[in-house]
């Protein structure tokens, strides 16, 4: 039932920025299970919800009522719960949520972070200048991991970020 899922939702990623299409999903749960390590999880429904996490709110109602219309309430419930927790500007609470709330803040490479801001910025058709203000002001020390060792890897991806953008402020 999840390939058929993916297969619903996939035509909300395709007008999505390169950041945020089909491949952010592989890049977050390539990252679940980097950190996951042991923990008692419910692994498929902490995939699901990986799937939920990066549809917008207008396309939000039509994938709620796909997943109420297949699956058990409180499956369906747990799953958007999760996919809630992940991108929370609160901390989330439930062991899926931590995992896939810090997944989507670590994923892709220590330069990641750097290349999803600008290239994000530069799909929504800003100038570099422009990225740097909208970073420094919506994502730079906004954003923090539920767990601490994961929280002090984001830091120095964020400071790779500011020393970065240090130098492009520079040369605008």
């Amino acid at each position: 039932m999840l390939q058929d899922f993916i297969t619903f939702i996939a035509h909300f990623y395709q007008t999505e920025d390169p950041m945020h299409d089909l491949s952010h999903i592989a890049r977050v749960l390539r990252k679940v299970e980097e950190i996951k390590g042991n923990a008692d999880l419910d692994h498929d429904a902490l995939i699901w919800a990986a799937y939920v996490h990066g549809i917008r709110k207008p396309n939000l109602p039509t994938v709620e009522k796909w997943l109420y219309d297949r699956l058990p309430r409180d499956r369906a419930e747990k799953i958007l719960n999760i996919a809630h927790e992940s991108h929370s500007k609160s901390m989330p609470h439930s062991p899926e949520g931590i995992i896939l709330h810090d997944a989507h803040l670590l994923e892709g490479g220590e330069n990641f972070l750097a290349l999803k801001c600008l290239l994000t910025s530069a799909y929504r058709g800003e100038r570099p200048g422009q990225a740097v203000a909208f970073t420094e002001q919506n994502i730079l020390g906004k954003f923090h991991c539920a767990d601490a060792v994961r929280q002090k890897e984001y830091e120095r991806r964020e400071e790779i970020l500011r020393r970065m953008f240090r130098e492009l402020k520079e040369s605008l």
